[in-house]
């Protein structure tokens, strides 16, 4: 019993000792230390985290389990009695910020994001702040962080270089705004352009995958999480009006689409953002969102995924013939997605069915408990409860740094 005990107090000291170098180290550091720790973190983690974990869930209401499967956007850009109230009632697992909700000053930004933090706390628990900041076309930010080039625009003349850089300085910026998940980097490739344009890093899937996995170890080094999309691959339609088909040959789907996602996942990404698409290779009847096959089967079972699986938005046109909203998140929730994105702010009828669905078992409490042990897992391995306190002066010699760095890596090839 002696040796257990001291194997315990070994195995904690060794996790925070790796979690403070990889949250507190400098960039040259951690660019050093991510390989060799990348192995070793999940492990870790799903031993001492997964035990708080259960001992959390083992207290929660059904509300408090629900809230935490939910990420759900608020109005405003600043705090507000009806913001306030939504946090404080709901207690969302995450809340996305659009560039509606991004104020004029890096201070305005943190205030907000502050506010969502303690007012979406519950019992220790923080909501994941979350935001799309990839770079290029996508920058909801304003003026408040370095603007990162497109993607495709510098990744293959600069490599992994302007991948690992551009990783970093948004790990940082995002981390100091109060953002704790970042809905980034894009694995897709080829095809995807159609649909994406200059957001995927390069055409070459295994390239691209490379890539999207270098940007995303340098940025969860900085202590901000990252959500890798969109798997298992964007089809050659808009999400936003239509379902788009992948290929139905086993050798292309992998050589088009996985490989890709594969490559990245060696960097143990917090979360995996799902496509809205049907992806035959692995369900040739549901999308890869509504599929125990897809989800549950392949993705966390063949490729033993471990962080938590995020929908994209629920409120899509490409699912528009598979229910009312309440219907897809519980078909997301039995398929194996542990969060559920919901551009709107009122989800009382979501949590309502999903209630109802516990109580007659449609949904089974292992289901629901699983997806929250996945999601507070990753919540305590970036430590997202608390942040350092924000200083305008010392950011502002952040984006001075970061300004350089950027130059640096983009006129080395001239």
């Amino acid at each position: 019993m002696k040796a257990i005990n001291n194997y315990i107090i070994i195995t904690i000291f060794i996790c925070l000792l790796i979690l403070c170098n990889a949250c507190n180290g400098n960039v040259n550091n951690q660019a050093k230390n991510s390989k060799a720790s990348s192995t070793s973190l999940q492990t870790i983690q799903c031993a001492e985290y997964a035990r708080y974990a259960r001992t959390w869930i083992a207290s929660a209401t059904d509300e408090e389990l629900i809230g935490q499967i939910l990420m759900v956007s608020v109005p405003g850009k600043a705090p507000s009695p009806s913001a306030k109230q939504l946090l404080e009632t709901v207690h969302p697992g995450g809340v996305i910020l659009f560039e509606t909700n991004i104020a004029g000053t890096p201070q305005e930004v943190r205030s907000f994001t502050d506010f969502i933090r303690s007012s979406g706390m519950t019992r220790g628990i923080a909501p994941f702040i979350a935001i799309d900041h990839e770079g290029g076309v996508v920058y909801r930010l304003k003026n408040n962080a370095v603007r990162l080039p497109a993607p495709l625009k510098y990744a293959n003349s600069y490599g992994s270089t302007y991948a690992e850089t551009a990783g970093a300085i948004a790990g940082e910026e995002l981390k100091w705004l109060g953002f704790t998940l970042n809905l980034a980097p894009v694995a897709d490739s080829g095809a995807a352009q159609s649909v994406l344009g200059t957001r995927i890093w390069t055409q070459d899937p295994e390239h691209a995958g490379k890539l999207a996995g270098s940007f995303l170890s340098f940025h969860q080094a900085q202590g901000t999480a990252c959500a890798l999309k969109h798997f298992p691959g964007t089809g050659t339609v808009d999400p936003h009006h239509e379902l788009a088909v992948l290929t139905d040959n086993a050798e292309l789907f992998h050589e088009n689409y996985l490989v890709s996602f594969q490559r990245a996942l060696v960097q143990e990404p917090a979360a995996i953002l799902l496509s809205l698409v049907i992806a035959p290779v692995l369900d040739s009847d549901l999308p890869v969102v509504f599929s125990h096959k897809a989800v549950t089967g392949f993705l966390k079972e063949k490729l033993g995924y471990k962080g938590f699986v995020l929908t994209d938005d629920l409120y899509m046109k490409a699912l528009s013939g598979y229910g009312t909203i309440p219907e897809r998140c519980l078909k997301s929730l039995n398929a194996g997605c542990d969060m559920l994105m919901l551009s709107v702010s009122d989800v009382k009828p979501v949590i309502a069915y999903l209630r109802k669905a516990l109580e007659e078992k449609r949904l089974s409490r292992s289901r629901l408990e699983d997806a929250v042990t996945r999601i507070l897992i990753q919540k305590n391995r970036f430590s997202i409860a608390s942040l350092p306190a924000f200083s305008e002066e010392r950011y502002t010699d952040i984006l001075e740094k970061h300004k350089t760095m950027l130059n640096t890596v983009l006129e080395s090839a001239h």
